[in-house]
């Protein structure tokens, strides 16, 4: 027993070096023969060429001050990384191909901070006053300038990497860009949607007729049908005799103490015919209390307020025939702005673009703000698609 002890003994360690031998790879000689460009941005691409780097994408490039950067193009003699962002301006780059091997550059790489970069924003939309960080690379310590466009904004707090700035007023809705200047130099501009913008296309999983009672919802959050049926059909919302919101608390139509809003969409009504409307239905406080401006199949433009769910109208705002405007086989699209209570630029146009309807029209006993959009039809079917409310 004493020898068969001595002999498993023997065999268990000779096992163990045997498994540290293999654990210990080959080193394969790398080298590192030009680095090209030697001086580049954070962000831009540069190309490391040598010898014996790995056919996988295992190889570690590291920048002067450990920092580690990502490889996106890989061969046995050339790996193209991405510059990182590093407080070490100037120094070798190192390339790691095992646990045990690593070579070094005989070439300085310098990482080029003379312009600020923007690389993105938090949020990435947002209404005037709101505080937005812009995060990027050789920002000044302080005294960095933001622009929105061409506007100035209220520098909160800066660092190297981080500025944030309050959205200043002025602005129109929809996008801009955001550039900073430090040190008298500009950055690149980024995109930033000033105003929240909500949107609907409707491209989903066609459903069956529901109405308010329907479980689930044939249309899906946050639309509340308030009367008639609903369904997605072809990717379009389609409507029989219906009232529909959008629900949306963040998305409220609010149109007075310096703020505005914008709904559009594309819609069809289905026959020509002086029974067949199809609206849009804004500011509304419940089911029964809104405006609604809608178009007959007849050509019937007409703005109105309600108070009564649509059954009877508090006032008739506006009632004319545009013989241009007609219910078939063709989608117009629909534009409601409004910034103050009651007033609304209304802009109807074929989908190339041609104007067939452009007028303000104004509530001369203006009654509702806030609330909800949506859209009602009455008689036969109508379609809408492509939802847009835009909140500033």
């Amino acid at each position: 027993m004493k020898n068969l002890y001595i002999i498993l003994t023997v065999f268990a360690f000779l096992s163990f070096c045997s498994c540290d031998d293999e654990i210990k790879e080959e080193k394969r000689g790398t080298t590192i023969t030009s680095i090209s460009p030697l001086e580049a941005k954070s962000g831009e691409e540069i190309t490391i060429t040598g010898t014996n780097f790995k056919n996988v994408n295992t190889n570690v490039v590291i920048f002067s001050g450990g920092i580690v950067a990502q490889v996106i193009e890989f061969s046995s003699n050339e790996l193209i990384a991405i510059v990182p962002d590093s407080g070490v301006v100037s120094g070798p780059i190192s390339v790691r191909v095992g646990v045990y091997e690593i070579c070094e550059s005989g070439q300085s790489f310098t990482i080029d901070k003379s312009e600020p970069i923007v690389r993105t924003t938090s949020p990435a939309s947002g209404l005037h006053g709101v505080e937005v960080t812009i995060i990027g690379t050789n920002f000044a310590q302080s005294g960095n300038k933001v622009f929105f466009d061409n506007i100035s904004a209220e520098v909160v707090k800066e660092s190297e990497y981080r500025i944030t700035v309050k959205v200043p007023e002025g602005l129109p809705t929809g996008k801009v860009n955001i550039t900073v200047k430090s040190n008298n130099v500009t950055s690149n501009a980024i995109s930033f949607d000033h105003g929240l913008v909500y949107s609907d296309t409707f491209n989903r999983t066609e459903t069956d007729w529901g109405d308010k009672d329907a479980m689930p919802n044939p249309v899906g959050s946050p639309w509340t049908i308030t009367k008639g049926k609903f369904r997605i059909q072809n990717q379009y919302l389609y409507t029989n005799n219906g009232g529909i919101l959008y629900e949306n608390s963040n998305a409220l139509a609010k149109n007075d103490d310096g703020r505005s809003f914008k709904v559009a969409a594309d819609f069809r009504i289905d026959v020509a015919a002086g029974t067949c409307w199809a609206g849009f239905i804004l500011n509304a406080q419940n089911t029964d209390q809104f405006y609604l401006m809608r178009i007959s199949g007849d050509s019937q433009v007409q703005l109105l307020r309600t108070s009564n769910g649509g059954a009877g109208w508090d006032a008739v705002i506006y009632n004319q025939v545009h013989n241009t405007i007609q219910g078939g086989d063709i989608f117009y699209h629909a534009e409601i702005s409004s910034a103050a209570p009651g007033v609304f630029d209304i802009v109807i146009s074929k989908q190339n673009g041609d104007i067939l309807f452009n007028q303000t029209l104004s509530d001369p006993s203006p009654v509702y703000t806030g609330g909800y959009v949506g859209f009602m039809t009455e008689e036969e079917h109508s379609q809408f698609d492509n939802f847009e409310i835009a909140i500033k």
